[in-house]
């Protein structure tokens, strides 16, 4: 787990299922995220950050050059119009992490430099305690297989023409923690006249998984061998 604190004239708040801590102000411009993660890694933090940041309202911040990372820091600042945002990620001894976010109007850039090293410096890490919601989906869903098959078709013109498919997902949740996917999909074709086409392919991917229970959101996160999530 983490514990930090909230910067003077901001407020903040988890929204029901949603993985974010939200802060804003009555009297400041800006907003603020906390993001927290049960397991995470510099290529999560990459993925995450390192990317087109939608604010909402017509504002978008893009990557202002390449980020900074040590073994367990991630700094990354962002621009767009007369908006700017800074973004610090911070990985834990007992392998999660957590990630700060401010963003707002340029001319407080220096303002919002020191909400950042505020939040930074009151960051504590604790090692991570499984809470029973999580104990009791884990027992749910360990040795579980869950399926998902479909199937369409479009057809019965008169000259015969169709279209039609099929697709197929199975995921294995080991009871130790590891898990294995398995997909398939099919396609085929037919213009008429003679006119015909098929085409197929399968995959398969393997990893460990687990639960992350934050407020009221349940979330079953997958972590294939090659690290991506």
């Amino acid at each position: 787990g983490v514990s930090f604190v909230i910067p003077q004239d901001w407020l903040g708040g988890l929204r029901p299922n949603q993985a974010a801590f939200m802060l804003g102000s009555n009297t400041k411009p800006g907003i603020g995220l906390v993001i927290m993660r049960a397991s995470a890694s510099m290529a999560d933090m990459d993925g995450l950050l390192n990317t087109a940041q939608n604010l909402g309202d017509g504002v978008v911040l893009y990557p202002a050059g390449a980020p900074q990372k040590t073994a367990t820091d991630y700094r990354l600042n962002f621009s767009g119009g007369q908006y700017v945002g800074m973004a610090v990620g911070k990985l834990g001894p007992g392998g999660n992490g957590v990630i700060f976010f401010f963003g707002g109007p340029a001319e407080q850039q220096s303002y919002y430099n020191r909400l950042m090293q505020q939040m930074v410096s009151s960051l504590k890490f604790v090692q991570p305690q499984v809470s029973g919601e999580v104990q009791r989906w884990q027992q749910l869903l360990s040795g579980m297989m869950l399926k998902q098959m479909s199937s369409y078709y479009s057809g019965g013109s008169a000259d015969g023409s169709y279209v039609g498919g099929s697709s197929s997902k199975t995921l294995h949740l080991c009871s130790d923690g590891s898990y294995a996917y398995a997909g398939s999909s099919s396609l085929g074709v037919d213009g008429g006249g003679g006119s015909s086409g098929y085409s197929g392919g399968s995959g398969e991917d393997y990893g460990r998984w687990r639960v992350e229970v934050i407020g009221a959101r349940v979330t079953l996160v997958l972590q294939s061998q090659d690290g991506s999530s």
